[in-house]
Formats: structure tokens, sequence, C-alpha cells
């Protein structure tokens, strides 16, 4: 099963700045990276909201994830 190599993160958004992506949560660090994988975003609405994060990597697992874009404001994510 190759969903439990996958990173899996949780996006905290901040009520204070219009519900914008504050930071994450890694929940799963994932398995065998070789090199950093992509941060990608997604709501019920399928809607993109701008919002950016770049991930590091540390013994082949997703160890961080850095928001360089906080969107639009998100509802639902």
């Amino acid at each position: 099963d190759s969903s439990n190599k996958l990173a899996l993160a949780t996006s905290v958004l901040d009520s204070n700045d219009g519900d914008r992506v504050s930071h994450l949560t890694i929940n799963n660090g994932g398995k065998f990276y070789t090199s950093v994988p992509t941060v990608t975003f997604s709501s019920p609405d399928n809607t993109n909201k701008n919002a950016l994060a770049t991930a590091t990597i540390s013994s082949d697992k997703v160890s961080g994830i850095v928001v360089t874009n906080v969107g639009k404001p998100i509802r639902n994510c």
C-alpha cells in the first residue's frame, strides 16, 4: 500500500487573519523521500486559494513545512 509512504499534514488557520493558513502540523512524515515533495493544499470545494508552502526532509521523511504564502481566506480546509 503506497498510501502509508505519503506524508500528511493538516493546515491550521488563523481566525485573526481572515482564516488564512497560519502553519501546518505534520500528521505523518511519510517515508522513502529522496527529494523534497511538493506541498499541495486542498479544500472541500476544490478551489485554489493560492496558499503555498515548502517542505523539508530529514532521514527520508518530511520533517518540516514552512508556509511561504498564506493565500486568500480559506473556509473548510
